[in-house]
């Protein structure tokens, strides 16, 4: 059986260990799978979460009063002291990455104000490995028909996860055309609940190899 997504960093959020701790369902892929020519700008809007699309998206008017909390120093969940610089660099990346970059040392933990977390360790099991290049490919599939190209999946580089009902896998990955040439690439895959799979996301990388963390 394939390991289900973790849960951000330790401590574990309960907010998100559910999600991380569900066993994935019969996977099923939809019909009218997308590019996301219309989602690129949603990580734009500086919200924590690049995440309007899912059922449990903290919206932007919820955040806001919560946040605020946070950036005077304060947890609104516990009533403690958070690192205010640490807090603004998690989503300063969310917000230039879309959810795909991450820093590790750069992702709080224990709150359930983080929505997008690195998912390390994961890829050292060699069947996460394979189910992430097989959702991959599937993304992969829906770019070439729109482009016309024959890109597959060479190598899965890393992947930061969110979600409490809807699983969202932010994939950054290598591809190889069919001259040859190795090319980096985004995939945001959304696994529903049911087990029905989304492409919201499907792009080259804009800074090719660079920054890769």
């Amino acid at each position: 059986m394939l390991s289900p997504p973790p849960s951000p960093p330790p401590p574990p959020s309960p907010a998100l260990s559910t999600a991380g701790s569900r066993s994935p369902p019969e996977k099923k892929q939809k019909l009218n799978e997308g590019d996301g020519d219309g989602d690129g700008d949603k990580g734009q809007s500086g919200d924590l979460s690049a995440e309007s699309d899912s059922d449990c998206e903290i919206q932007e008017d919820t955040i806001a009063p919560v946040m605020k909390y946070y950036l005077e120093g304060i947890c609104p969940c516990c009533n403690q002291k958070v690192d205010k610089a640490l807090w603004q660099r998690y989503r300063q990346q969310i917000k230039e990455s879309e959810g795909f970059d991450i820093k590790y040392e750069d992702c709080p933990s224990g709150c359930s104000m983080v929505t997008i977390w690195p998912m390390t360790g994961y890829l050292n099991n060699p069947e996460n490995v394979k189910e992430l290049e097989d959702y991959a490919q599937k993304a992969l599939d829906t770019y070439n028909a729109r482009e016309g190209t024959k890109y597959v999946v060479e190598k899965i580089l890393k992947v930061n996860g969110s979600g409490c009902h809807d699983f969202h896998f932010y994939i950054t990955l290598t591809v190889k055309t069919s001259d040859g040439e190795k090319l980096y690439f985004q995939a945001k895959v959304v696994r529903s609940l049911e087990g029905s799979l989304d492409f919201p996301v499907v792009r080259p990388r804009a800074k090719g190899d660079k920054d890769i963390w």
